[in-house]
């Protein structure tokens, strides 16, 4: 009887575990996915370790003929010193003599020896009276040359309020040298002395000068060049000869 019903026992354990329902065979594994590499970069963003591109360059004169254009923008230009006053009217601006120290420039464009472009510098910038940029102009020498990253903060009265942010001294610079042999050139010019405007400006063409002012001064020779070669053709022709 007692193997009796550990048979009966055993069978009904069976039966019970083939009624079970068999598991799912697991999925097929594909390739594992890479961990995320984090989001994107925002398109246009600089790479780490690569500097922002400089501002545009462009003339001061630019900025001071259309100083709406330029407003709040951050652009660089060329100066020359041409003095450092001590007083200005600041107006309604923040500009004041407390905060801020001027600088009267002439543009990289005007060639000094000129006496109309020498007499009228093309205006007022500004530098912060706590600054690197103040230091440099403080310790700068006459006609004294920079480069400068620059914004137009205001425009009142028709004309820029500039405040330099950078500053960067230039060994190119049209010097007191240069000035004096060029205005006499020009005298001499009007006065039909070619060879002696030559020689003059010859003396003016000294090592340094801005690539600007060395051009105007080759053009100026070229031209007195010109008129001798003209007056020398004319006194190898005798009048009337026909020729």
């Amino acid at each position: 009887m007692e193997s009796m019903l550990i048979w009966l026992c055993l069978a009904v354990g069976a039966r019970a575990e083939a009624s079970l329902p068999t598991p799912p065979a697991p999925a097929a594994q594909g390739p594992e996915a890479p961990e995320s590499a984090g989001a994107p970069e925002s398109a246009g963003a600089a790479p780490d370790g690569v500097a922002p591109a400089p501002p545009p360059r462009v003339g001061l004169h630019e900025v001071f003929a259309a100083p709406l254009d330029f407003l709040g923008r951050r652009v660089r230009v060329v100066f020359q010193v041409h003095s450092r006053p001590e007083r200005w009217n600041p107006y309604l601006t923040r500009f004041g003599t407390a905060d801020w120290v001027a600088v009267r420039v002439w543009d990289e464009h005007q060639f000094l020896w000129d006496v109309r472009e020498y007499e009228h510098p093309v205006g007022l910038v500004f530098a912060p009276r706590e600054g690197a940029a103040h230091e440099l102009l403080a310790k700068a020498g006459e006609y004294a040359r920079f480069e400068a990253v620059v914004s137009v903060e205001q425009v009142f009265l028709g004309r820029p309020w500039i405040a330099i942010e950078a500053l960067q001294p230039l060994r190119e610079v049209t010097g007191r040298g240069t000035i004096l042999h060029a205005s006499r050139a020009i005298d001499l010019m009007n006065s039909g002395e070619w060879r002696l405007a030559i020689d003059d400006l010859a003396r003016a063409s000294v090592p340094d000068l801005p690539p600007a002012a060395e051009a105007e001064l080759q053009r100026l020779a070229a031209y007195c060049e010109d008129r001798l070669a003209e007056l020398r053709a004319k006194r190898l022709v005798p009048p009337g000869s026909g020729r």
